[in-house]
């Protein structure tokens, strides 16, 4: 063949290639993006079947200066496995994890990126993670592995994340998660229906004391999505003590949802100060201070309130004493005062009523709440519910709790629930 012809065929070729490489590329991507799918659904349909056959499932809490397992079983019992005290690093990491986040808080209710500000709760920069949060994680684990005398895969965390303005669902850099594998755990929660509520990657720990509570749960509404895209409408105050006064405004009632969530801290107020302060005074002063947050609060929301006690604290006569002081207060307001509710209609609604709840276990019961969640994708929970029943299950559930339906100003909603733990 003549050098011409072969010269010919070679330009015409490249000719060829060029103006077929775009549909080529594209047929290229399409076909891994495809394969991609169709592994990622034989890798659920596996791990479904798995979530059915497990014996149990384990909550981990990692809160400011301790870490906690709970284990629950499949006939719905749970047992705590192991408390480990967190070292200095462990302390100073936390603390910068809370003070991060709610250093941004502003950000979250614009809703803009907090990469370039810090990131979320769940963020951490590498020596933390190498240093401080696979350590913590590892040393939980093996240690509640000796209680259960069996391996653990399936963990979900409680974590005390703050203004937060909507939970990553999906966030597979979160902190907890990637710990989390590297010491051999598998992600919590495999969804393989957009019709299933999705669950947070770390539970709130205020959020996760209120489902050990029984209060909040919403198991109605695990296996569908919100019927009317409305929050859930009873909203919630958390408190709790530790090294600082934590106050927690949680404007949903479902303890999966998780947008909007925001927190103080005080140090003045911290249970350390308890020691330097003459403790009649110390109470004094952390009422003054709880007071000064619910009561605005519950006059503006003007339903029913919920005082949870909660933490290491709740054999402490005196923090009771402060709890029920609390309640008569708010008592005595409802008791007082109306308010005008709609202008329009010139309706009058009086102050709900005050309930108060002392917490089963302060050390273990957000790791508790945690595990209970759990619930939701293991042993074929929502497998065999039919998804019309549920749904109007669901919905009977917001009609309870005051929501009417495509009504999402979260701040009219039914409902003020206040958590105190120490």
């Amino acid at each position: 063949m003549p050098a011409i012809a072969r010269l010919l065929i070679v330009f015409c070729a490249i000719l060829a290639a060029v103006f077929l490489y775009p549909h080529a590329e594209g047929i290229c991507i399409d076909g891994w993006q495809e394969r991609k799918y169709r592994i990622s659904r034989q890798e659920n349909a596996r791990e479904r079947v798995i979530h059915r056959q497990v014996g149990f499932v384990v909550g981990f809490y990692i809160g400011p200066s301790y870490s906690a397992a709970v284990a629950l079983f499949r006939n719905g019992t749970t047992l705590n496995l192991a408390k480990v005290d967190g070292d200095v690093k462990f302390r100073a990491a936390m603390e910068r994890r809370i003070a991060r986040s709610y250093a941004v808080q502003d950000s979250y209710f614009s809703g803009e990126d907090l990469s370039e500000k810090g990131g979320h709760f769940g963020s951490s920069t590498t020596e933390e993670l190498e240093q401080v949060f696979i350590p913590a994680i590892q040393t939980l684990k093996e240690r509640s592995e000796t209680i259960l005398q069996l391996p653990i895969e399936h963990v979900h965390f409680a974590t005390p994340w703050i203004a937060e303005y909507d939970q990553i669902f999906k966030d597979l850099r979160d902190t907890f998660l990637v710990a989390g594998r590297r010491v051999g755990l598998k992600r919590p929660f495999v969804y393989d229906t957009w019709n299933q509520a999705l669950m947070p990657l770390h539970l709130n720990e205020a959020n996760a004391v209120l489902a050990a509570a029984g209060r909040n749960f919403c198991e109605e509404c695990f296996c569908v999505d919100r019927p009317h895209r409305e929050s859930s409408g009873r909203g919630s105050v958390v408190f709790y003590i530790k090294t600082s006064l934590f106050i927690s405004e949680q404007p949903a009632s479902c303890v999966f949802d998780a947008f909007w969530v925001k927190l103080e801290l005080d140090t003045a107020y911290g249970y350390e100060q308890l020691e330097a302060k003459e403790p009649t005074q110390y109470w004094e002063d952390v009422k003054a201070r709880a007071m000064a947050f619910i009561k605005p609060l519950y006059e503006m929301r003007q339903r029913r309130a919920t005082i949870i006690l909660a933490g290491e604290a709740t054999t402490n006569p005196d923090f009771l004493s402060v709890a029920v002081s609390i309640q008569q207060d708010l008592q005595a307001l409802r008791g007082n005062t109306s308010y005008a509710f709609d202008d329009e209609h010139q309706r009058v609604v009086a102050l709900g009523p005050v309930e108060l709840i002392v917490a089963d276990d302060g050390v273990f019961d957000a790791a508790k709440g945690a595990a209970l969640m759990m619930r939701t994708d293991f042993w074929g929970y929502c497998d065999d519910t039919e998804e019309q029943v549920m749904r109007l299950a669901c919905h009977d559930h917001f009609v309870r709790s005051g929501v009417e339906p495509g009504f999402s100003d979260n701040y009219l909603l039914e409902g003020e629930a206040a958590m105190i733990e120490v």
